[in-house]
């Protein structure tokens, strides 16, 4: 049988899974349903910094919907946890394809978290994404950092 700590960890990789199909379905209340009430995500999308589900549902909803297929990969987990709380990284590459007749576009970068202990498991307080290589305004942008 898993350790307690063994246990964490193998539901908050899930849970990084989880956000990554969802972002990948474009499964708008399912990405916010990862995140506690009063979650933060912090990303290169505008409005760059969005606060609580609602927010988080609309504002990916309202700029990342025209963006025909994207696929993320996930990976090197590194999470520390503390009773309730978790903190660590993760690495990630997305793919896109961003309109017909577009080539796919990649970017790569790591995942910044804070993570909750909730009555529904483990959720995200704090994800702040920085993007590290990839053409165009998403790869360097100031925003991503």
């Amino acid at each position: 049988m898993p350790d307690s700590q063994s246990e964490d960890h193998r539901q908050i990789i899930e849970l990084c899974a989880r956000l990554a199909a969802a972002t990948d379905a474009r499964n708008f209340p399912a990405i916010a349903a990862l995140f506690t009430a009063d979650g933060t995500l912090e990303t290169v999308i505008p409005p760059n910094v969005m606060h609580g589900q609602t927010q988080i549902e609309a504002g990916l909803r309202a700029h990342t919907s025209t963006v025909l297929a994207a696929q993320h990969l996930v990976t090197n987990h590194l999470y520390d946890v503390d009773r309730d709380r978790a903190t660590g990284t993760s690495s990630f590459v997305m793919f896109r394809w961003p309109s017909p007749g577009a080539s796919v576009v990649a970017h790569g970068g790591t995942y910044h978290d804070r993570l909750e202990r909730t009555p529904s498991g483990w959720r995200f307080s704090v994800r702040r994404i920085e993007i590290l290589w990839g053409p165009g305004t998403l790869a360097g942008d100031p925003g991503a950092h």
